[in-house]
Order: structure tokens, then C-alpha cells, then sequence
């Protein structure tokens, strides 16, 4: 996947209401059993995946300054998927250096970018 990522200014507040990884990631898990159970057909999001994507975005960060720390650790953001019915995963974390917070989305969202000029 292609991720797009957006450094925007410090975040300080709220990040108790995102999800964390492993909060997604056991959740991901449940439905995955869940649908184990009730049919034959993969679900369509698994844990593997999942963590896959994370460490792509973790990659995809350090090109655009990222130092490789965290702040707190890193949450799962949920946006609508402009293609279809349903939602994609993202990530955001703020790095302990400076604070400075990155977005991790899987397509663009412009408005960020207007926020950095």
C-alpha cells in the first residue's frame, strides 16, 4: 500500500480516545475468529496484515524525518474510504524529540498539507 504521511504540529490532548495498536490488532483477532467460526471465507482484515501495514507506515514516516521514537504509543485511526462502504486504518504518533505528530493515511488528505503552509 502507499501511504501518505502528514507532520503537523504537536498534538497534546486526546489521544486516549484513539485506539491502540493492540487494542486494534485484539479486536482484529475476535472478528477474525468470529468469522472462522461462521464461515469458510478469510476475513477480509487480519492481525498479520495489520501489524504488516504498521510497520510499512513506521518506514514510510522515517523518509519524510520521522527520528524513530514515540511520545506515547502509536493509535489506529479510522477514515471513510472514498472508494467504497466501509472504513481503512490509519496511524498517528507523536515522536518524543520535539513532539512533532505524524498522520499515516492510506490516501491522501489534502487538508493537512494546507495546514502546514
Amino acid at each position: 500500500m502507499q501511504w501518505h504521511v502528514y507532520v503537523v504540529t504537536p498534538i497534546d490532548m486526546g489521544w486516549e480516545h484513539l485506539p491502540s495498536i493492540e487494542e486494534t490488532s485484539a479486536s482484529i483477532a475476535r472478528e477474525q475468529a468470529a468469522s472462522s467460526i461462521d464461515t469458510d471465507v478469510p476475513h477480509d482484515l487480519e492481525v498479520k496484515g495489520f501489524l504488516a501495514s504498521l510497520a510499512e507506515a513506521k518506514v514510510a514516516a522515517k523518509g519524510v524525518g520521522w527520528n524513530g521514537d514515540f511520545a506515547y504509543e502509536p493509535r489506529v485511526c479510522w477514515f471513510p474510504n472514498p472508494g467504497g462502504f466501509d472504513f481503512l486504518y490509519g496511524f498517528v504518533w507523536k515522536q518524543s524529540d520535539n513532539g512533532t505528530t505524524f498522520v499515516v493515511a492510506p490516501f491522501a488528505l489534502p487538508w493537512l498539507n494546507e495546514s502546514r503552509q
